[in-house]
């Protein structure tokens, strides 16, 4: 595969379809998957879509980082994939609620 930062707008909407789907079977799973880093080298840094973060200890990468990766960057260097967070009337934490596509990309 190329690591040109072509938008793949087909491939994104696939994932939040399936991601939006699991949700209906185990939110509490994929938002742990979502919520979860892990740390990554300097190459996995440098990819040019994969989304890493920098913090203090070195570079971390989600599962989300990695599947924005895999359609492409927008020029901003965020990805088409958005996962919404939203308040959990239950507890004082915020709910993962749902996965959408950029709305700011053209469909």
């Amino acid at each position: 595969m190329s690591t040109k930062a072509r938008l793949d707008i087909k491939t994104a909407n696939k994932i939040v379809e399936f991601l939006n789907d699991l949700l209906e079977y185990d939110r509490a799973a994929v938002a742990a998957l979502v919520a979860g880093r892990v740390i990554c080298n300097q190459k996995m840094a440098d990819h040019p879509t994969v989304q890493v973060h920098s913090q203090k200890d070195g570079f971390h990468i989600g599962l989300l980082g990695i599947l924005n990766g895999l359609c492409g960057i927008k020029k901003n260097g965020y990805g088409l994939i958005v996962a919404h967070f939203g308040n959990d009337p239950k507890s004082s934490f915020n709910r993962l609620k749902k996965f959408t596509v950029d709305p700011t990309i053209p469909k």
